[in-house]
């Protein structure tokens, strides 16, 4: 995913939008696809704060992917899982960062 975020935050970072835009230029080809959205944090701060950025994230990420695709919110669903699923160690920086992510699945083609 190259879908991040600045520790704390939920505006997504530049580097997030050829990957969003990608994920536009297919969902326009396919108008029957669905995706699910999950939202990730690192371990820093508690975890209910953790809960509610990544909810705020995968939000984020909906409203840009619907808003600048035209498409239907019905056809992007969201799950916020805070600091539970790490894909790295919160060890580090660089290991944090990766943990900062939103995900995709494809739900239906």
């Amino acid at each position: 995913s190259r879908i991040e975020f600045a520790q704390g935050e939920y505006d997504l970072l530049p580097s997030s939008f050829p990957e969003l835009e990608n994920v536009i230029k297919v969902m326009q080809k396919y108008p029957k696809m669905e995706i699910l959205l999950e939202g990730h944090t690192d371990n820093t701060g508690s975890p209910s704060k953790n809960m509610t950025l990544s909810y705020k994230r995968v939000v984020t990420v909906k409203n840009y992917i619907c808003e600048f695709g035209g498409l239907s919110e019905n056809r992007v669903k969201v799950e916020a899982f805070g600091e539970t699923k790490p894909i790295a160690p919160n060890n580090n920086e660089t290991n944090k960062k990766k943990n900062r992510r939103v995900e995709m699945k494809v739900l239906k083609l």
